[in-house]
């Protein structure tokens, strides 16, 4: 009987040890929301800086309906809607056809089709890694944010020997949509460098709506 009791105590002192409060929780542990898509894994855009990454990756891989989703969505209820704002030099050509989150569905799918399915290969960075971005309402944190303007690079190459290089100044702004908790990048400003206005991205983007049109 001595025995029996002395194992039941050591079995129980074992699994005390070996587990932990069920009630408690580490923030650092705890699994950010991955949604697969193909071969490459988004997050759930719970931050802003998931979006930023869900951006890239989108962009890279060609996926228009992950890389709509980074921006800020066109329906009532939300606290914003999409803005892209062009490089002036376009900017007559921008007010003539008023660029909306359609358009930028329009670019971007008449971008990635070919007849290849290797080409074109798409390759987006900010220069110095993605920016630092700070509260625009110092008293509401976590409501919304912005970046200053950074240095982009997007590598379009639309065969082995054919590679255009877009390249500019990007500011953008992002928030929190109440309804779903997901960040949004809702506006987009574009600049080109050194007066090379061909190749910025509102050149581009002014290019593929063209090209949807004609």
């Amino acid at each position: 009987m001595c025995n029996k009791f002395s194992v039941l105590i050591f079995i129980t002192a074992l699994l005390s040890a070996a587990c932990t409060n069920p009630f408690s929780t580490r923030a650092d542990k705890v699994e950010k929301p991955v949604v697969q898509n193909g071969n490459v894994s988004y997050e759930a855009g719970l931050t802003s800086e998931s979006v930023l990454n869900n951006f890239k990756k989108a962009i890279n891989n060609k996926n228009v309906e992950e890389y709509l989703l980074c921006l800020a969505p066109s329906k009532s209820g939300e606290a914003h809607v999409f803005q892209f704002e062009e490089e002036p030099h376009f900017e007559n050509e921008f007010t003539a056809n008023p660029w909306n989150l359609n358009e930028e569905r329009s670019y971007f799918t008449n971008l990635i089709i070919s007849a290849s399915t290797s080409y074109p290969k798409l390759s987006f960075s900010f220069n110095e890694g993605n920016p630092a971005l700070t509260a625009i309402n110092p008293s509401a944190p976590d409501d919304s944010v912005e970046s200053n303007s950074v240095k982009y690079q997007f590598l379009v190459n639309h065969s082995l020997d054919s590679t255009a290089v877009y390249q500019g100044l990007m500011r953008i702004k992002l928030y929190k949509s109440p309804a779903n908790d997901r960040w949004y990048i809702y506006y987009w400003q574009d600049h080109a460098s050194d007066a090379k206005y061909e190749f910025c991205w509102s050149y581009l983007k002014l290019y593929y709506q063209k090209h949807d049109k004609s």
